[in-house]
């Protein structure tokens, strides 16, 4: 095979046809390992190339199938070439493999080459690993991008890198990055940037100016910003910090409650009681009750979420909608479903169909049967996505664990045919899907549709989806 194809794949390599080479080369796969002919052929045209994507798929195909000989042609090609650094897989190799190649490409002098004009320097586009430079090489990079930042002709994207380059930086201290971050900074954009750049220090340094962020314009990034340092820190921290964030804006109250909602200190619990005496904003109530997921086995957490299910405003109701349910117990559990069974009274349909959409999404257990009555409410509900919610929710509910509870509602509601039928298509839906946890209820519903004789369609179709047949 050398023998045959190694003419034509010298012709290739002259007559400026290195994309084929290239591909040709590519196509042997493992095979590529073992022609040594063509891998010298391959590292010619790398050397002289000017196609950066001809060098690169050089590049690539020596480090995926000779690694050892990619490693010895890196110093090389940087050797007779400089600007080889702005080719990925050589600037990647020198970040995670050679750093004591890197300081002369941390930005403090152009190269011109084959693969730069040498018009403008080339910025490492690099956002994660610095802790394997030294500190001399962080501080060097540091000392580029600081000078990017101060550049007033540099496009917002190139602006942004340089930012959140800055703060992954581990041995710099982020003065240039306080700088932009500061209230009087014109460019907001940037200034957004920078704060959100500062609360991903791995020291925590950004976390006092993100604080004096929260009694001005910067406020509404700040708070969100805030967040990851927050929960990092241990609670008791964290809380303290929290307690002094003034919350008379709605953007940073709703997030300092549920921030708080997330702390794992049992002294956040009284301050969440406070919150709830103070006439709140709707969003703010809203991000109480979600804080208050954590606290369900105490006792006081019920009145409020009692007040805030019987509210004539949805949006506030429907913060209980999705209480978890999981690991509470038993006695929460059942306040849980007197709570949901409450919310299905709700004068608002759109947060009726939410409630029911939850049971058939997030079923509950409910063993004594408290939604029971309810759902039958809905059942019987003039509005057509309402009525087929209910019954999605029944059989999601009750068909596994209380398929008697199944059939007696389908006998109740025999008479009654649009409720009949928005029952039996909701079961034939969902037979498509968990048949296994539908098949119990079947022949209950097969017997109480029995009696009526207008209903033996419907019984055979049902028989057939529904029962085992061995």
């Amino acid at each position: 095979m050398t023998q045959g194809l190694l003419p034509v794949l010298q012709a290739w390599a002259t007559r400026e046809r290195e994309g084929l080479l290239v591909q040709a080369a590519g196509s042997l796969g493992r095979r590529l390992r073992v022609f040594e002919e063509l891998i010298d052929l391959l590292e010619q045209v790398l050397l002289t190339t000017r196609q950066d994507y001809v060098a690169s798929q050089i590049l690539q195909l020596l480090a995926w199938h000779r690694p050892a000989r990619f490693a010895a042609l890196i110093p090389a090609l940087l050797a007779s070439d400089p600007s080889a650094v702005t080719l990925p897989l050589v600037y990647s190799y020198l970040h995670r493999r050679r750093q004591d190649l890197l300081t002369p490409f941390l930005g403090q002098q152009a190269y011109k080459g084959r693969f730069s004009t040498g018009k403008t320097r080339f910025v490492l586009p690099l956002l994660t690993g610095f802790y394997r430079w030294l500190p001399q090489q962080q501080r060097l990079f540091a000392e580029t991008l600081t000078e990017v930042t101060h550049d007033a002709q540099r496009d917002t994207y190139g602006l942004f890198q340089a930012i959140n380059q800055l703060a992954a930086l581990p041995a710099v201290l982020p003065a240039r990055l306080l700088e932009l971050a500061d209230a009087r900074m014109e460019n907001l954009a940037v200034r957004d940037t920078a704060l959100r750049a500062l609360a991903r220090l791995d020291g925590g340094q950004g976390v006092p100016v993100l604080l004096e962020a929260m009694g001005d314009a910067r406020a509404r990034v700040a708070i969100y910003a805030l967040r990851p340092a927050l929960l990092a820190m241990p609670a008791a921290q964290a809380l303290t910090l929290l307690q002094a964030v003034p919350t008379e804006k709605v953007t940073v109250a709703k997030e300092v409650l549920r921030l708080l909602g997330d702390l794992d200190t049992p002294a956040v619990y009284p301050l969440l009681l406070d919150m709830d005496a103070r006439p709140l904003h709707r969003d703010v109530r809203v991000a109480l009750l979600r804080a208050l997921w954590p606290h369900l086995e105490r006792p006081e957490t019920w009145p409020i979420l009692h007040r805030a299910a019987a509210d004539p405003d949805p949006a506030i109701a429907a913060g209980v909608v999705w209480l978890p349910t999981d690991r509470l117990s038993p006695p929460v559990q059942q306040r849980v479903l007197v709570l949901l069974a409450a919310l299905l009274g709700h004068p608002d349909a759109l947060l009726r169909v939410q409630v029911l959409s939850r049971f058939a999404s997030l079923p509950l257990a409910d063993p004594g049967q408290v939604l029971l009555p309810p759902l039958l409410a809905r059942l019987h509900s003039p509005l057509p996505d309402e009525s087929k919610s209910a019954a999605r929710a029944l059989f999601a509910l009750y068909a596994g664990p209380h398929p008697a509870a199944i059939a007696a509602t389908v006998a109740q509601v025999l008479p009654e045919r649009r409720v009949l039928q928005a029952l039996l298509q909701a079961l034939h839906a969902a037979l498509g899907t968990n048949r296994s946890h539908l098949q119990p209820a079947v022949p209950g519903i097969l017997a109480a549709l029995r009696p009526d004789p207008l209903t033996v369609r419907l019984q055979v179709r049902l028989a057939v989806a529904g029962l085992a047949w061995a």
